[in-house]
């Protein structure tokens, strides 16, 4: 018998729906509610109410509620302070139950506006014997419509009673995992005063706005939130800039992608403190610390204990944690998007150049002949009537000579004198005298050899030699412009000055995949970003000439991309 059935026997319920009202009926009748603790907590697990709510009664619509995996919920205990704890949005009071935890001298108030997480919250409590506040609060409008006061007992289960109100005051500590970028009304009030309003579309900052106005003058907050908070602009990078500038963030956390039942996106803890001793902004890149666990990632427990080690004594590790300086977020416009300050970026092993041509001959030789093989087939069927004959044969014709002039069917001598012309330029390439001038480079910002011209105007020619960059959707597609030609509004145009124009198209190619790591926003490229990209450039235009005319040899042939590869190596 699940947990679940076991209270609807209890309750005496037929259907799931009806739970939560009897539930919490039940649960303010003193001596029923002992009933029911006493007969379901054989049966009961944190873990397994969570499972059950989340199938049956969560909202994912109304409220967008995505419950805190456990994993999560250690490290916001681990990380915050205890005293007073608010704990906004606060489900089915996993964060709180959590946080007691590990610290039981705390004391709780749980701010919650779903009546339906509100009765299983007040049964977790319950159980768990602990003093809490819940109040049943709109926290976007800071409506509050019912107040539960949680008080321990020596029958080792704790009552509950709905009372008239509860008193208001500041907290030593706010946890929170709100709904992500839930739509809401703006509206100023006391708790945004000196800020802009976050966006109706995004209610993110809003949240963040009100924990940050609930804490006493040394309080600390921790927010569990979408990475888009970390990089948005407009009225969000507004707010991100001015909580900066007040000195109040005091981490950001990165989490690996898909803890969460009902999301795969990663997520980020954002820490704020009151009074800060410090200036800087301590980021920790944990995106890569997870094991799978069948759909889902889990964090392990020396995993957890590893973030929350590092966030307490602010160390410095290779690829995973680091001291932002003031200065340094000013370069970055203030965007907190973890790959611009955490160098976890791990390039893609590069294979050798011909054994992957002489692969790809084998594939090709292999495609064309099951393709020949096929067209033979075909030529053995026979149609019901003269005109489906015909045109059938007109396909059968169709097919076979495509197989036989396509690119993809070339000759094998043809792919032998490719892959012995890759063999010749390695040749040079590995000559003493030309490994040194190879190891003649240095990273420099692209703005040093190049003019960012910006969005391509409408009707504009832009000169050969120009390189295009997709922003908007982009996966890194550049585009050489061999002749002058107008560009598509997707791109930005980047003209070279100080480079041999095709040899920097090699060197942006390059660059191309870490810098998508680094500053890729979603699906886009702020075109003002691409300043910061950094090169590996050729000090001298002979080696860049050099380097230039043998890609420029090796162009329009199948197995251009896999030298490439073998120079980028």
């Amino acid at each position: 018998m699940t947990i679940l059935q076991r209270i609807m026997e209890e309750l005496n319920v037929r259907e799931v729906h009806e739970i939560p009202t009897a539930l919490t009926k039940t649960l303010l009748d003193s001596n029923a509610c002992l009933s029911l603790l006493k007969a379901i907590k054989p049966y009961y697990s944190y873990e397994a109410i969570l499972a059950e709510f989340e199938e049956h009664s969560a909202d994912r619509k109304s409220y967008m509620q995505d419950y805190t995996p456990q994993c999560v919920l250690d490290i916001i205990g681990g990380i915050t302070p205890g005293g007073d704890v608010r704990d906004v949005c606060a489900g089915i009071g996993g964060l709180s139950l959590a946080k007691f935890k590990m610290d039981n001298t705390v004391t709780l108030r749980l701010e919650e506006y779903s009546k339906n997480a509100i009765a299983f919250m007040l049964l977790n409590l319950l159980i768990a014997n602990i003093d809490a506040e819940v109040v049943e609060k709109n926290v976007l409008t800071g409506e509050e419509h019912a107040y539960y006061k949680v008080e321990s007992a020596v029958s080792g289960f704790g009552q509950v009673s709905k009372v008239d109100m509860l008193e208001s005051k500041k907290y030593d500590t706010v946890i929170s995992n709100p709904p992500y970028s839930q739509s809401w009304i703006p509206q100023m009030d006391e708790r945004f005063e000196g800020y802009k309003l976050a966006p109706k579309s995004k209610a993110d900052f809003a949240f963040i706005l009100d924990g940050l106005y609930s804490l006493n003058e040394f309080g600390t907050a921790a927010f569990i939130m979408p990475h888009g908070v970390l990089f948005r602009g407009q009225a969000e990078g507004d707010i991100r800039r001015k909580l900066i500038d007040n000195n109040l963030l005091d981490a950001v956390i990165g989490l690996p992608s898909n803890l969460f039942t009902n999301t795969s996106i990663p997520v980020c803890i954002l820490v704020f403190k009151k009074n800060r001793a410090n200036t800087d902004i301590l980021i920790i890149d944990a995106q890569k610390d997870f094991v799978k666990n069948k759909n889902k990632n889990i964090m392990t427990a020396e995993q957890v204990e590893k973030v929350i080690k590092v966030y307490k004594s602010r160390a410095e590790i290779e690829r995973y944690s680091s001291n932002i300086s003031m200065s340094t977020i000013l370069d970055n416009d203030y965007n907190l998007n973890i790959p611009r300050y955490i160098d976890s970026f791990e390039p893609e092993e590069i294979p050798d150049a011909v054994q992957l041509a002489k692969e790809l001959n084998e594939i090709n030789r292999e495609s064309r002949t099951l393709g020949l093989e096929i067209a033979e087939m075909l030529k053995q069927l026979v149609c019901t009537d003269p005109d489906s004959q015909k045109e059938h044969n007109e396909f059968v014709k169709e097919f076979t000579e495509f197989l036989v002039s396509s690119d993809s069917a070339c000759t094998v001598e043809e792919q032998e004198a490719v892959i012995k012309k890759i063999e010749d330029v390695k040749k040079v390439f590995t000559s003493k005298d030309v490994r040194v001038m190879l190891r003649n480079y240095k990273k420099i910002k692209i703005t040093e050899v190049a003019d960012i011209l910006g969005r391509p105007k409408k009707d504009q020619i832009y000169p050969s030699g120009c390189i295009c960059l997709q922003v908007s959707a982009s996966k890194g597609e550049l585009v050489y412009l061999a002749e002058a030609q107008q560009v598509d509004a997707k791109y930005v145009v980047i003209q070279p000055r100080n480079a041999i124009p095709y040899y920097l198209f090699l060197v942006i190619e390059k660059a191309m995949p870490e810098f998508l790591y680094k500053y890729r926003q979603g699906l886009n490229i702020s075109a003002h970003d691409i300043k910061h990209m950094e090169i590996l450039c050729h000090t001298d235009v002979e080696t860049q000439a050099l380097i230039s005319m043998m890609f420029q040899s090796m162009h329009g042939t199948s197995l251009s991309a896999q030298f490439g590869r073998f120079f980028n190596a």
